[in-house]
């Protein structure tokens, strides 16, 4: 009887690191969603709503590599100088680990580039937060 309530109180701790785990994933999804579709429809205020105000931006575009912090992002987008383009996206990889740190992979696609973002995220002060962005971008005729 011991071993029976042993593995099951394994199995229903498992159950609720899967459950949590599952929970953080989509909301660390929907974070990295909002990031692609706040550049797209050229959203300032909803795109500072989820970077950390300090993020970096890393930009490898063909043999040019170009940094940008989270404000200088906001800013071009405020200004319309980048974005305003609807892109499908697709995740390639998401891992929460300790609840508080996640790395996500995910390819935002329009008809003419193709963007790779590599973004780590914390949860600051309750709220996840993009804090550094590693982007690839390659045309996609090219």
């Amino acid at each position: 009887m011991k071993k029976i309530l042993i593995t099951l109180t394994m199995i229903l701790m498992g159950f609720t690191t899967i459950t949590a785990q599952s929970k953080s994933d989509k909301e660390v999804k929907a974070i990295a969603k909002t990031f692609v579709q706040a550049a797209d429809v050229q959203d300032a205020d909803l795109l500072a709503s989820v970077l950390y105000e300090d993020a970096l931006q890393f930009v490898l575009f063909g043999p040019k590599v170009m940094k940008m912090t989270g404000n200088d992002f906001v800013g071009m987008i405020k200004a319309k100088k980048l974005g305003g383009t609807p892109r499908s996206t697709s995740f390639k990889h998401v891992a929460v680990e300790e609840n508080d740190t996640a790395s996500v992979t995910l390819q935002a696609t329009s008809n003419e580039y193709d963007f790779i973002y590599h973004l780590n995220l914390f949860k600051h002060e309750g709220k996840w937060k993009i804090f550094t962005i590693n982007t690839r971008v390659n045309p996609v005729n090219g």
